[in-house]
């Protein structure tokens, strides 16, 4: 029944832009983002209690985006609807797509197309009027209190605020496991070398080395130390169990990959994969690397981001 139904409406949508005028001006967009967006919350709430991989999980919120999506997309007056629209939908979109990114331990492939969407929907919306996304995250920073989801929504803003960096060239990292530790960590990532693009359907390779450690926590079924570090890692305080090290220097987890490939790697390794190292913090002694915190002016974009905010809540 639920396929007849996404088939049929499906259908309509795509019957001309005057049948996606009419069913603009009676709401259709507004009542879809309402189901989508409970629909990424329940889905967030679901996983904080359960760890089995349902590999449909999601199926039913793909198709509800891809409804949205269709009617919000291909019209000539595309950018008039999309404007008018965002008074309604920038905050459940933004928030939806937090939710979605915090979805780790069941990110089957229909939340990973979802999460995509609805990324590339939310950069449209805001792209002419990127002080109405600062206000919606705003409203989301002010009433989330979990730290990662806090940083998630940095992450987003960033991501649109900064399109320019959508159009750098893809790269690859190679993930080894240290030799030092081979007897003591179990798995091996067996996808070597990951290529890290704009729209990657690999959940995982970014944007922050998190989720890079969050990946091979995944993979190699380490999932007791999946997001272990909670948000609290800082230059003097370390707390993920599982480090990141390039160029042999310690890695935070808060960095985005594609400026540590940028600052740490690129020059000295021109076209070669980035490798980096995982290990577990204190299994062979104290560590004696660099720890890396910031990378100058890739820190500068957040710092900016930061200080905007708090002057919006001014």
């Amino acid at each position: 029944m639920t396929d007849h139904f996404f088939r049929a409406a499906h259908a309509i949508i795509s019957g001309g832009p005057n049948i996606k005028a009419r069913l603009y001006s009676e709401g259709l967009h507004i009542w879809l983002i309402k189901v989508i967006f409970k629909e990424c919350r329940r889905m967030h709430e679901e996983e904080q209690q359960e760890s089995s991989m349902d590999h449909s999980f999601g199926t039913l919120l793909r198709s509800y985006v891809e409804l949205l999506c269709l009617l919000l997309t291909g019209s000539g007056v595309e950018s008039l609807k999309l404007k008018a629209a965002r008074d309604h939908i920038l905050v459940p979109l933004l928030q939806s797509t937090i939710f979605l990114k915090r979805v780790l331990l069941r990110r089957t492939r229909a939340v990973e197309a979802s999460r995509c969407s609805l990324e590339r929907l939310l950069r449209r919306v805001s792209a002419k009027d990127p002080l109405m996304l600062m206000r919606a995250a705003v409203q989301s920073l002010d009433a989330i209190e979990d730290l990662n989801t806090k940083a998630h929504i940095v992450s987003v803003i960033l991501d649109v605020l900064n399109p320019e960096q959508k159009e750098e060239e893809d790269f690859h990292i190679q993930i080894e496991k240290d030799p030092a530790q081979e007897d003591f960590l179990q798995g091996r990532m067996t996808g070597n070398p990951y290529k890290v693009a704009v729209l990657s359907t690999d959940a995982g390779l970014g944007p922050l080395m998190r989720d890079i450690k969050n990946k091979i926590c995944r993979d190699t079924e380490m999932i007791a130390l999946l997001e272990d570090d909670n948000g609290m890692e800082s230059s003097h305080c370390l707390e993920s169990t599982l480090q990141l090290l390039v160029n042999n220097q310690i890695i935070s987890l808060a960095l985005p990959v594609r400026a540590v490939y940028d600052k740490l790697w690129k020059k000295t390794n021109p076209g070669q994969p980035m490798v980096i190292v995982y290990r577990m913090r204190g299994l062979l002694g104290d560590a004696v690397e660099t720890f890396v915190s910031t990378l100058g002016e890739a820190e500068g974009g957040m710092e900016s981001c930061i200080i905007a905010l708090n002057f919006m809540k001014s």
